[in-house]
């Protein structure tokens, strides 16, 4: 499943609900949402869902996350 969540939080808010109302395997995010939806991460967590951030990590967290390098390509 694919979802975006753009900038439209009462968007966003309804698509972690849905997803997680989904039973799904995880999730694999940018660590720019978490600020705002640290609740939802919250209960994702207390709930086991995996959660893999891409492109960076999320402050004051212990999920997994990928990193690229933009400049080298990498």
């Amino acid at each position: 499943m694919i979802y975006s969540l753009n900038t439209d939080q009462r968007r966003a808010l309804q698509g972690i609900d849905l997803l997680l109302k989904q039973n799904i395997d995880g999730i694999i995010t940018t660590p720019t949402i978490v600020e705002t939806y640290s609740s939802q991460f919250d209960e994702m967590e207390q709930a086991h869902t995996p959660i893999v951030f891409v492109d960076g990590h999320a402050p004051n967290s212990s999920f997994p996350f990928v990193q690229s390098s933009n400049q080298e390509g990498i």
